[in-house]
């Protein structure tokens, strides 16, 4: 498929700012890394209740906040890694910082039972139950199991 910038780029093989089908893209998804794509939601309704997987890799508990306010569900979840290798007989020193945030949210189509909100994590999957036919209130935040 032909790239509908060819004309503004003569001198070949410039990157784009954003362009998914561009591989040489500065912010293309792929380059964005795992975090950006890996936390897919998945929800699945019930007669009574919905229950919702969000895919967390490399996450655990203690970094991911759950909360329901005005009607929707919000899971966000952060973490930062250092790493340091030092070598002293080639006398060098590699420190390598990463750091990961995400955040999905959701607004069930009925209202739900706020006090009935469940959530734990197990094998990078964060699973979050929500039972129907509660009123509405100000917000909770749900702790993580």
């Amino acid at each position: 498929m032909a790239n509908r910038f060819s004309l503004i780029r003569p001198f070949g093989r410039w990157p784009l700012l954003w362009d998914d089908d561009d591989p040489d893209s500065v912010f293309s998804l792929s380059s964005l890394g795992a975090a950006a794509r890996d936390n897919k939601m998945n929800v699945e309704e019930t007669k009574e209740q919905y229950k919702v997987t969000v895919d967390i890799p490399g996450f655990d508990k203690n970094e991911v906040k759950v909360t329901f306010e005005d009607g929707t569900l919000m899971v966000s979840g952060s973490k930062s890694e250092e790493k340091k290798v030092e070598d002293k007989k080639k006398n060098y020193i590699q420190m390598e910082k990463s750091s990961m945030q995400f955040t999905r949210q959701w607004m069930p189509p009925v209202s739900v039972d706020e006090k009935s909100i469940k959530a734990n994590v197990a094998n990078g999957e964060l699973k979050i139950t929500l039972d129907k036919k509660g009123e509405t209130s100000k917000g909770v935040e749900i702790k993580v199991e």
